[in-house]
């Protein structure tokens, strides 16, 4: 498991993710260790990612797993890490 990143992780690679918001639809937002969400990257997952349905809070730190990586096209030059939870 990585602990902290200088560079966007990749496909496969597990990280300890802090939530720090969870949207209506049930994604979760988390920040990647080492990485800046408001401009280099976030982590995001998808109801259909989170197999057990866990509820999670913000703040808690939950183990994923990268699946794969996008632009966001909301926010240039930030890219969001789809992930599941491991």
């Amino acid at each position: 498991m990585t602990q902290s990143f200088h560079e966007l992780p990749k496909a496969g690679q597990r990280f300890p993710g802090t939530c720090f918001a969870v949207e209506q639809d049930g994604t979760i937002l988390l920040e990647i260790p080492g990485l800046d969400p408001d401009e280099q990257a976030l982590a995001v997952i998808k109801p259909a990612d989170n197999a057990g349905q866990r509820r999670i809070k913000a703040g808690a730190r939950v183990e994923c797993e990268v699946l794969r990586l996008e632009p966001d096209p909301h926010q240039p030059g930030v890219t969001l890490v789809y992930c599941r939870l491991s």
